[in-house]
């Protein structure tokens, strides 16, 4: 399933950076209900400990655009990574769009996400 970069979210936008950046940490399992992202506890769209790093790596700006003065993981923001333009790059939370920047400059500005995933809606 083809979903904007600007709109992964959940499993699907974890399974993505996953695949880019901890291509070991994820695999298809079989479940009764059929293919599911087995992640292994990795989530960096909402784990500070594993989406910190990824900010530091790619060495993405952030900016905060909406929430209270102090930048926490609640607040919107959005990101500019390595001074590029990046639609992708905006989310309901900082991690979220660090995430979402990093998708959209590695793949682009939509991805190809298995339907399974996709529709698992966490």
């Amino acid at each position: 399933m083809i979903i904007k970069t600007c709109e992964l979210e959940g499993l699907a936008l974890d399974w993505a950076i996953a695949g880019l950046v901890h291509a070991e940490k994820w695999r298809h399992e079989k479940y009764e209900g059929g293919l599911m992202a087995s992640m292994h506890g990795y989530r960096p769209s909402t784990d500070w400990s594993q989406g910190g790093p990824l900010i530091e790596k790619y060495k993405i700006t952030l900016f905060q655009v909406n929430g209270p003065s102090a930048i926490s993981n609640d607040d919107t923001g959005e990101v500019d990574y390595d001074g590029r333009d990046m639609r992708g790059g905006e989310g309901e939370t900082i991690l979220i769009a660090a995430m979402r920047a990093i998708v959209a400059s590695e793949l682009g500005y939509e991805v190809d996400v298995p339907d399974e995933i996709a529709r698992s809606g966490g």
